[in-house]
């Protein structure tokens, strides 16, 4: 080989080497650009809490009670009564007169009004109520323990107990 080959070998050889150091540069130089940009973009990140959407769902209930095997959701409007023993059975005075007795009023029970459980393939309303530390579940215009729901609302219920009217706060 003469001279003048081997001095042009080695004019390629260091122009391949110093193009192939170019090229890595430009490529770094493109990937800092964009870390750059996504810096920018992360920085305008928000870490606020999550303002999450309510989500509804369709409750499924079942038309018979499993462990009592009765129909739960009957609009009951009759007011239950507890079982007294015949032996413990209270003696009513007759000499009491009507007007007396219906004079006499009671006190309201103990109620709490838990929140509600709506239907919406039948559009009716089930009032969750802790009334004397017992929990029912009533529809609009049912009555349990002698107390009767007339109005439910979302952070309320309006109750009827013995003529007199009172609403309920959850």
């Amino acid at each position: 080989m003469t001279k003048k080959t081997k001095i042009t070998l080695a004019v390629i050889a260091v122009c391949l080497v110093w193009g192939n150091v170019l090229r890595k540069w430009y490529v770094n130089y493109q990937a800092e650009q964009e870390l750059e940009v996504s810096e920018q973009n992360y920085s305008k990140l928000d870490f606020s809490p999550l303002l999450l959407k309510k989500d509804s769902f369709d409750l499924i209930l079942p038309d018979v009670d499993p462990f009592l095997k009765k129909s739960k959701y009957q609009n009951n409007t009759q007011i239950s009564q507890a079982v007294i023993p015949s032996d413990k059975k209270k003696i009513v005075n007759p000499r009491k007169t009507q007007k007396e007795t219906s004079t006499i009023k009671q006190t309201w029970p103990q109620i709490k009004y838990l929140g509600f459980v709506k239907n919406r393939d039948q559009n009716t309303t089930l009032c969750l109520l802790q009334i004397n530390n017992r929990s029912y579940h009533v529809q609009k215009g049912g009555a349990e323990s002698g107390v009767l729901v007339s109005q439910v609302y979302r952070d309320s219920v309006h109750l009827v107990f013995q003529g007199e009217e009172r609403t309920f706060m959850k």
